[in-house]
């Protein structure tokens, strides 16, 4: 008998393609923000935070990407949610009631996945021009999704390169600080290493990406 290796997505022995699609943007100016009511168990949720006068944390059981501990203290976390998470409050940042800022996308992937991430790149405090980032996709062996953060403390924000991301774009502000999160869904095929920059906006500038990859389970 001959056994013939079955195709796996579009590659024979290789990754599974597999999609992965938008569920909520949310926000928030309180200490809590609630998981959108549509996230189901296996759903990666992401949380840019951003507070005054407090030490930077994640929420129980998210992960920490990079979090930076000054007068404007901000924490960007993530966490593949369980069941029942949805339409849940969690409790982020505290800290001044005019300062907080919470931005969370929940995204979905289409199979059961182990969620892992790339490097962080750009930085959450820049009083200066920020560098341009690209979330570099083309190493993932896996689709997953691309998603960059921009924060500023400034009454107005000018973002540059909005139409390499999807859509849907999470938005807060309090007090001048703006936050925004943006996302791209990357599938094996069809990687496109998203952009995003701003130009100098006073004090307090954020800017940053990260991809994450879902690796079948």
């Amino acid at each position: 008998m001959t056994l013939i290796n079955p195709m796996i997505g579009n590659y024979p022995q290789g990754p599974l393609v597999h999609d992965w699609s938008f569920v909520g943007l949310v926000s928030s100016k309180a200490t809590s923000i609630t998981i959108p009511a549509a996230a189901q168990e296996g759903d990666l949720c992401v949380l840019f935070d951003t507070a005054l006068g407090v030490p930077p944390s994640a929420p129980a059981g998210f992960t920490m990407i990079a979090s930076f501990d000054t007068t404007l203290d901000s924490a960007f976390s993530y966490r593949k949610l369980g069941a029942g998470e949805g339409g849940t409050a969690i409790n982020g940042m505290a800290g001044s009631a005019d300062y907080r800022v919470k931005v969370m996308i929940v995204v979905r992937p289409d199979v059961d996945v182990t969620i892992t991430t790339g490097v962080f790149q750009g930085t959450l405090h820049n009083n200066e021009d920020p560098p341009e980032i690209t979330v570099n996709t083309s190493a993932m062996t896996n689709s997953g999704v691309a998603i960059g953060i921009i924060r500023n403390f400034n009454a107005e924000m000018t973002v540059i390169g909005e139409e390499n991301w999807a859509d849907e774009i999470g938005y807060e502000a309090n007090s001048g600080i703006v936050s925004k999160m943006y996302y791209k869904p990357q599938t094996i095929g069809n990687l496109t290493s998203p952009s995003l920059d701003m130009p100098n906006q006073g004090s307090f500038n954020a800017l940053g990406g990260i991809y994450f990859e879902g690796t079948p389970v």
